[in-house]
């Protein structure tokens, strides 16, 4: 008898989706009490959207969970993309230096995603305000430290441990800083649950896509929010963490000053799909009273959890 090539296909169609969505089957009263706690229905809808990226995208592929569940179309992304490139010309976006060129996917990304699509604030209701003080942890060239300053905040510790980016950081901190009144800090130092030396992957093609590895091909240095802060007695009023999936660690590290200072936050869920219900159930149990709101800033990544009191 024949094979029956579409039944066949649909098979292992039907078999890798029901494995895709089952720890979403497995964890949906986490997931939909998130759900339940985001402030309008436009995050809610988002939420929703994201899951079935995370979903689709590990199943078939990015273009298919673009098409069908992504908020952006490649085009809609593309015209962020001039809008980024003509107020890149008209001097509204502050040039950074990074050692790649400015038509390097990386640079187009950041530009883009920081300085158009604001992918750390959400509609003003979270975001930078005048004065603050803000941890910037994953700080890669510096670009989003610039962005905060320009909303008007008055000093930035940026937590960056990739050698590759890190020196970029100090020279445009050495660039944009007041001499006698600084107010970038470049921290060679990732953030962690405990005071270690860790393995990181370097890659030298996407550096800020790098992070904690087992077979990492560098050793660095890695602190805690919560000791670095009572060591240094800064008070943080907002945290942004994009740490390539090492943010539910970094807030493991971090209980402390989120109970403490319920500082408005920006972190990032996109690296894992757990962390979709886990990070934000673990800042809810720090903080029961914040409110909670969420979207995405680029076509494949960026989904940004957004919190204050």
């Amino acid at each position: 008898m024949p094979i029956d090539v579409f039944s066949r296909i649909r098979q292992v169609a039907d078999t890798q989706l029901a494995l895709a969505i089952h720890p979403l089957l497995e964890h949906a009263d986490e997931w939909e009490q998130v759900e339940d706690w985001l402030e309008d229905e436009e995050s809610r809808d988002a939420y929703r959207k994201e899951l079935a990226f995370g979903v689709l995208s590990r199943t078939f592929g990015v273009d298919v969970a673009v098409k069908y569940a992504g908020p952006f179309s490649w085009n809609s992304w593309e015209a962020s993309v001039r809008r980024m490139r003509e107020a890149l010309e008209r001097g509204e976006i502050p040039v950074f230096e990074s050692g790649l060129p400015d038509d390097h996917r990386q640079m187009i990304h950041s530009r883009t995603a920081d300085f158009i699509l604001n992918q750390y604030d959400y509609k003003g209701i979270v975001g930078i305000r005048q004065g603050d003080v803000f941890l910037d942890c994953g700080a890669c060239f510096g670009e989003t430290a610039l962005w905060a300053r320009m909303r008007g905040a008055a000093r930035v510790y940026s937590f960056e441990p990739n050698p590759e980016t890190w020196g970029w950081l100090e020279k445009n901190a050495a660039r944009y800083n007041n001499p006698e009144h600084p107010w970038l800090f470049p921290l060679q130092l990732a953030v962690g649950d405990k005071e270690e030396f860790l393995p990181f992957m370097q890659n030298p093609d996407h550096p800020g896509g790098c992070g904690f590895a087992g077979n990492g091909n560098i050793q660095v240095p890695v602190t805690t929010l919560d000791r670095w802060c009572e060591q240094n007695r800064v008070v943080p009023d907002f945290i942004k963490m994009d740490l390539e999936g090492a943010e539910g660690v970094a807030l493991l590290g971090a209980e402390d000053i989120f109970k403490t200072y319920k500082p408005r936050f920006a972190v990032c869920l996109y690296h894992r799909l757990e962390d979709m219900w886990m990070l934000p159930r673990l800042l809810k149990a720090y903080v029961p009273e914040y409110r909670l709101w969420c979207k995405k800033s680029a076509v494949l990544s960026e989904f940004v959890l957004y919190g204050s009191i």
